[in-house]
């Protein structure tokens, strides 16, 4: 365990490599490294956000974290506890800190369930002294809260338009009472109209609730808005990191100068 003057999530030396079989024999031939030895920290109440191309591992270290993948090797410190070896028994009480919103919120939500029961059985697991008639009110306390009308309720995924699926989700992942929550590129399914009113509706969560927030993306532009910091990733290495503005500004290395360069220069004007 860390001191307490440790940050509120530390990533150390994190490795994530994928082994490839082939041949009749099915031989290990070799590993597919989609995290390479890499290392950053989020002060809490902040936002980190990851930036990078299709495929440079930034869906991976987000699934990581949240224990949905297992690390080959390097440490994963939340609040001073190395959560990157724990068990799952042993990791439960911690997972409703820790909580994600997933790209597309059509296949995040199960399609067969109403909206009270995708968000109700969250609350029932990690909350499971809480009766039938609390969960239904915190329910339709979520869904204000995130900007929903409590008639929503009672439809199902396929009722809503994309950028209510996504509030909904938002909705499930505060039901726990998060500390932390990793957004993994929550707006890039949505039209540009809803994108604006999503990013803000998850500002002001941020500034309410106090949250800490890693924040996926292969948007400059988002990442210039939300993000204290930066990491940038290519073919699962960090290349360069350091606070926004001197990043998106002031870029050293030539991946991050190609990424921004593709970039309208307008979103950098002050």
């Amino acid at each position: 365990m860390l001191p307490s003057s440790s940050p509120f999530l530390e990533v150390s030396h994190l490795k994530v490599y994928f082994p490839v079989f082939t041949g009749i024999f099915h031989r290990h031939s070799g590993d597919i490294r989609a995290i390479d030895d890499i290392s950053f920290m989020i002060p809490e109440g902040k936002t980190l956000g990851l930036l990078g191309e299709s495929g440079s591992g930034k869906t991976t270290i987000g699934r990581t974290l949240l224990k949905l993948i297992k690390p080959t090797s390097g440490e994963i410190f939340y609040k001073g506890h190395n959560i990157g070896i724990m068990s799952e028994s042993t990791f439960h009480p911690w997972r409703k800190e820790i909580q994600m919103i997933f790209q597309d919120p059509h296949s995040s939500l199960n399609p067969k369930l109403r909206i009270s029961s995708i968000i109700g059985e969250s609350l029932e697991v990690h909350f499971p002294k809480m009766s039938l008639s609390e969960r239904q009110d915190r329910t339709a306390s979520l869904l204000t809260q995130v900007g929903l009308k409590k008639e929503v309720i009672s439809r199902y995924p396929h009722e809503l338009s994309g950028g209510e699926r996504q509030r909904v989700s938002i909705a499930r992942a505060l039901g726990v009472e998060p500390k932390f929550l990793i957004c993994d590129e929550p707006v890039s399914a949505l039209d540009v109209s809803i994108q604006a009113q999503i990013i803000n509706l998850l500002q002001d969560l941020q500034e309410e609730l106090g949250l800490t927030m890693l924040f996926i993306s292969h948007d400059v532009a988002l990442l210039k808005h939300l993000s204290d910091s930066v990491v940038v990733l290519h073919h699962g290495k960090i290349v360069e990191s350091g606070p926004t503005s001197q990043v998106l500004h002031h870029p050293q290395d030539l991946y991050t100068k190609t990424l921004l360069a593709s970039v309208p220069n307008t979103i950098f004007k002050k």
